[in-house]
């Protein structure tokens, strides 16, 4: 990917606890993809948080590069039936959209036996991802598949500078929501909670009522998101309130 967003490891230990210092009022909680309210364990003003390592030129981290990838390209949430490899279609029995499931496809080290490579190389029709969908990939693309798998493939992540003192829309909190929120989650024609985080109007909407920061803080009653994860990291859920604080403006 040409610009990589934080994201965090689950195989990382070092865990900071922070305390929150905004975290706005709403009534009603966000529904999870189950349809239950989401719940955490975490103090109310408190949140769980991985310090994550700086990023290594000569490393592809997953949750930087690899999972993005994957989830906007091959695991897409659109109409049902089509054919993706999303937590709804999930076509041949493929699953794309997170490390477990993906890693279904992959064995560490060793190309030739990873049915997701093999499954990059096909043409014609079978060829994925297909070209309705961007594909095939670049071989910039390819080259960072194939590198992580052969370094382990393994659920790493890093963070790359961040000034927390920021908070454009344009800059910082839209690159955040596209590469965290929207692929496999919150786009496409059914969305995630019925919550769609693509265009300016939704995710300023969300933000405005409270529920966007609810959410990323795990307060409120909501569930920590993005699902599956300890949370963003410190440096962008603050740029992420300093537009907040700032109004949400379309900056």
């Amino acid at each position: 990917m040409k610009k990589q967003i934080l994201f965090f490891a689950s195989t990382l230990t070092v865990l900071l606890i922070v305390a929150c210092k905004h975290h706005p009022d709403i009534n009603g909680n966000l529904l999870d993809d189950n349809g239950g309210n989401g719940g955490n364990d975490n103090p109310p003003d408190t949140i769980v948080i991985i310090n994550t390592d700086p990023c290594d030129p000569d490393t592809v981290y997953f949750q930087n590069t690899i999972l993005p990838l994957l989830q906007m390209s091959c695991a897409i949430p659109d109409q049902p039936g089509d054919g993706c490899h999303d937590a709804v279609d999930h076509a041949e029995g493929v699953r794309l959209y997170d490390y477990a499931h993906i890693m279904n496809e992959v064995v560490p080290g060793n190309l030739n036996a990873s049915e997701l490579w093999d499954a990059l190389h096909e043409n014609g029709e079978d060829m994925m991802p297909p070209a309705d969908y961007g594909g095939p990939f670049s071989a910039e693309d390819m080259a960072a598949i194939q590198t992580w798998i052969l370094q382990g493939a393994l659920n790493n992540g890093c963070t790359e500078d961040c000034d927390p003192t920021q908070g454009s829309f344009a800059q910082n909190v839209l690159p955040i929501i596209e590469q965290t929120c929207q692929g496999g989650c919150h786009a496409g024609a059914n969305p995630s909670a019925s919550l769609s985080l693509v265009t300016y109007a939704e995710i300023s909407a969300s933000a405005l009522d409270g529920s966007l920061m609810s959410s990323l803080l795990a307060t409120d009653g909501y569930a920590i998101m993005p699902d599956n994860t300890t949370g963003l990291p410190e440096c962008y859920i603050t740029q992420i309130q300093n537009w907040i604080d700032a109004g949400a403006p379309n900056n």
